[in-house]
């Protein structure tokens, strides 16, 4: 069969239509149509559906990407291969029904009754953490809808399948941190009201549980999720509560985190001299945790503060510092994270072009594109980079900032809303 990319080259040359036109027609660039056409560029599903629209095939176009996504899973699957950004959907199987995911986990049938063991309960966790993973380092513009399901199809399970007493309080606890793993995908992909949807089904599941763990988790994505929205006072609260929630014995890293949010939602209110305090109790309550660090917070250390405190010092005007306090950040944030460090690129160059430094920005903003172009695929960064975008047109006339632009606008994250 053939590969979507020569799929889409056969239909468009049938219509007559120039890779120009095309692109214009589907709001995406010229050059990324040629890139998925030759093969260096897997594509999308929103390609794939505006070209069929266009070229008029019926669902053809959008079969040839299925079956080259299905591909590309089966290759997955038999090497381990996951650093590839466009071979995430190897994920994509499976169903939002109990029956699906205790398939897509091998759980014994009896009868078309699915029987749950600890085993199974061990296997289907695997699957979030594989897809936690995933996002850290790649971002979950191809992930959040397969985390849904998962977490669905857990869900289901507990309504659905034979299970010890045991195996059920395991599984409600599994079915919170599923909830939680498609919440934060879900925001990083943009799918904000979804997002809001996970995060409240696993503080329900979380209290079936009585898991403080996954309490504290679920109300400091939220907070998160408000900072994104622009609403810190929403943030604040979700922190207060997360804050009230911690138990003594959870495990490390936690605290930090809790002032770290507070004191960005802080800086988004002008609350200077309360915001510095916060990150300063966030790195003290970092470096007092001996603890082991909780499972969903690998990245967190040093460099993460530092990167939002850069952040959070553009909202209080001090891009200088901002500046410092993000190089600072990405001199020591590991390349496994290279969501996180895109994301952070995107912030400094804001910060230096803030700050009146045009040619660093350019720069720091071409590393951030090298990223992108090679392993992560997320909405969030996306969406952060057209704002970018706009601030360095002002300084367009610049050489480095005019080649940058070009550069960017040759990118999808140009070309879809």
């Amino acid at each position: 069969m053939d590969g979507f990319g020569e799929a889409l080259r056969r239909a468009r040359r049938r219509a007559g239509l120039s890779q120009n036109r095309l692109a214009k027609l589907t709001n995406f660039t010229p050059g990324y149509v040629s890139k998925v056409e030759s093969g260096e560029k897997a594509g999308s599903r929103l390609l794939a559906v505006r070209c069929d629209e266009v070229l008029q095939t019926g669902g053809d176009l959008i079969a040839a990407y299925e079956a080259a996504a299905e591909g590309r899973a089966t290759d997955d699957l038999a090497g381990g291969n996951v650093h590839d950004v466009h071979r995430r959907t190897f994920i994509s199987l499976g169903t939002k029904t109990a029956l699906g995911v205790a398939t897509l986990a091998g759980i014994d049938m009896d009868g078309g009754q699915p029987t749950v063991t600890a085993d199974d309960v061990t296997r289907l966790g695997q699957v979030i953490t594989r897809l936690r993973a995933l996002d850290q380092r790649h971002g979950s513009a191809d992930l959040w809808d397969v985390a849904a399901d998962r977490a669905h199809g857990i869900a289901a399970l507990l309504e659905h399948a034979t299970y010890t007493p045991e195996v059920g309080a395991a599984l409600v606890e599994l079915t919170g941190r599923a909830y939680m793993c498609a919440g934060w995908l879900a925001t990083d992909a943009g799918h904000h009201d979804a997002a809001h949807g996970f995060y409240t089904e696993a503080l329900s599941y979380a209290d079936q549980a009585d898991n403080p763990e996954i309490r504290v988790h679920a109300l400091l994505n939220l907070a998160l999720h408000a900072q994104i929205l622009r609403r810190p006072r929403q943030m604040l609260r979700y922190v207060a509560a997360a804050e009230r929630a911690l138990p003594a014995d959870l495990p490390g890293r936690v605290p930090a985190v809790v002032h770290m949010r507070r004191g960005r939602a802080l800086a988004m209110l002008g609350e200077k001299a309360d915001s510095l305090r916060a990150f300063a109790a966030a790195r003290d309550a970092f470096d007092r945790d001996t603890r082991p660090p909780a499972t969903w917070l690998p990245w967190f250390g040093h460099a993460e503060i530092n990167a939002v405190e850069g952040e959070a010092a553009v909202d209080l005007r001090a891009p200088a510092r901002g500046v410092t306090l993000l190089e600072q950040a990405l001199d020591t944030y590991e390349d496994k994270y290279a969501r996180n460090r895109a994301l952070h690129l995107i912030r400094l160059s804001r910060a230096r072009a803030t700050a009146g430094k045009i040619d660093g920005a350019a720069e720091s903003t071409e590393a951030a594109l090298d990223l992108l172009d090679d392993e992560v695929a997320s909405v969030r960064v996306g969406a952060e980079l057209r704002v970018l975008a706009e601030q360095l047109h002002t300084y367009r006339r610049n050489a480095a900032v005019s080649s940058v632009l070009a550069r960017y606008r040759e990118t999808p994250y140009a070309a879809t809303p």
